[in-house]
């Protein structure tokens, strides 16, 4: 069991290295966490007087008083803040009313004890948000805070290529950022596997620690079924936008179509290769390595063939691994199309590929700013869901220079087609928000 004092956590950093922070919301932000005060305070949330609407909105943002990686995610609150203004209040906002919008947050819970944003707290604020709705009405979801991946099984799990828990192989295409990487911000059609390096993941949001709480960290986590379920609720015709900013957060909704992003089962950007797992030995890589035909004991060779085999530093060909390979196609198993249980219209953007991390800048998380930045085009009214997704993906990438980070757009087939489905990016996106002048 995942526990708060021995974390296999996405951080890269060593366990040693971890620091665990224990008391109030650690946060460089205070201005940002008074802003929110006031949202929630003009919203109706405190007295439970929000009327009903066709739309409504819930904001989650999470900080982590207690978290056992370097520092908790200050930078939660500016994302939440920016979320707020896309909705309401900015030039070109989506148009919804304060009293449409709900706000989770740590650091308030003065005001109310429902404000954090713990697992039941989340759990009440999705119901909130998916009931009552029409076919006619607009829901948008927003989280900032951990996402997290376990290993499991084919029966409740995505398949994947493999996410290392350290350094990524040469020519990873979702995680190597170096030059060895030819695919990177690329379309990738197939994939091939070998058999030993194909796993099954499924997916959480992370909610806020409770002090005195469960020790168990998987009890903090509302996983990817269990987020298709609630969105499942909405009706036919109801439109679901979500924004999810955390790590590991392009499937987290379990949606069964991908429309965008980059990496595999992607639609990219790029020269639109097809890539491969198996990549060709890097000469520069290997050429220092010596043969069995080097050494005089032949075990010796064996355990050096198979330590540059498992190794972080060398890629590997067919040649160099005796598991067959599996391939892999943009079209997700019947197993996991029948899992998205979703039938509303939706489009979940995420702000990064399943097997990836999502970072923070200087102002706020890259994808948050990014997409706060995008929908501030004097013209972005007129855009469609594509044009919407081309500038956001620009934006990323020229934020991100120093790390693989590709944002994603999901949809649900519902009882509709693949055409259906596809049809969405052209489309308008300001009208799928609801929006009206």
């Amino acid at each position: 069991m995942l526990s708060l004092n021995s974390l296999r956590s996405s951080d890269p950093a060593p366990a040693a290295e971890r620091a665990v922070s224990k008391g109030t919301v650690v946060t460089s932000d205070r201005e940002a966490l008074e802003t929110l005060k006031g949202y929630i305070q003009a919203s109706g949330q405190l007295t439970g007087s929000q009327p009903n609407s066709p739309r409504r909105a819930l904001i989650i943002a999470v900080q982590y008083g207690v978290h056992v990686v370097r520092a908790p995610l200050a930078g939660t609150v500016r994302d939440a803040v920016l979320a707020y203004r896309m909705l309401c209040g900015q030039e070109n906002s989506f148009g919804y009313k304060p009293t449409e919008i709900r706000i989770l947050v740590e650091g308030l819970e003065s005001l109310d004890s429902k404000i954090r944003p713990t697992p039941d707290n989340i759990r009440e604020s999705l119901k909130w948000l998916v009931e009552g709705a029409g076919s006619e009405d607009y829901r948008f979801l927003y989280y900032s805070g951990h996402g997290t991946y376990v290993e499991t099984n084919e029966k409740d799990g995505k398949q994947a290529l493999e996410i290392p828990s350290g350094n990524p192989r040469t020519g990873d295409p979702d995680l190597d950022r170096s030059s060895a990487n030819t695919e990177q911000w690329n379309r990738i059609r197939t994939l091939d596997v070998p058999k030993d390096k194909l796993k099954y993941y499924k997916e959480a949001i992370v909610a806020s620690y409770a002090l005195g709480g469960s020790n168990e960290l998987s009890d903090y986590f509302i996983y990817d079924q269990e987020l298709n379920d609630y969105m499942s609720k909405l009706p036919p015709g109801c439109k679901l936008t979500s924004l999810i900013d955390a790590c590991h957060s392009g499937r987290i909704l379990n949606c069964n179509f991908k429309e965008e992003g980059d990496g595999f089962r992607a639609i990219g950007h790029g020269s639109g290769k097809e890539a491969q797992d198996r990549a060709e030995v890097d000469a520069s890589s290997t050429q220092d390595a010596p043969s069995s035909e080097d050494l005089e004991d032949p075990s010796e060779a064996a355990k050096l063939l198979e330590e540059i085999r498992t190794s972080t530093k060398y890629t590997f060909a067919p040649g160099l691994t005796s598991a067959p390979l599996v391939t892999l196609t943009e079209d997700l198993p019947d197993k996991e199309k029948q899992r998205d249980k979703i039938v509303a219209e939706v489009l979940h953007w995420s702000g990064c590929h399943q097997r990836q991390t999502s970072i923070l800048a200087a102002a706020a998380s890259v994808f948050t700013l990014a997409f706060a930045e995008t929908v501030k085009a004097s013209d972005v009214k007129s855009w469609t869901v594509q044009k919407v997704f081309d500038e956001l993906n620009k934006a990323i990438k020229a934020a991100s220079s120093n790390h693989l980070q590709y944002a994603q757009v999901w949809t649900s087939l519902g009882k509709g087609s693949k055409e259906d489905a596809e049809s969405k990016l052209k489309g308008n996106f300001y009208k799928f928000l609801g929006y009206q002048d």
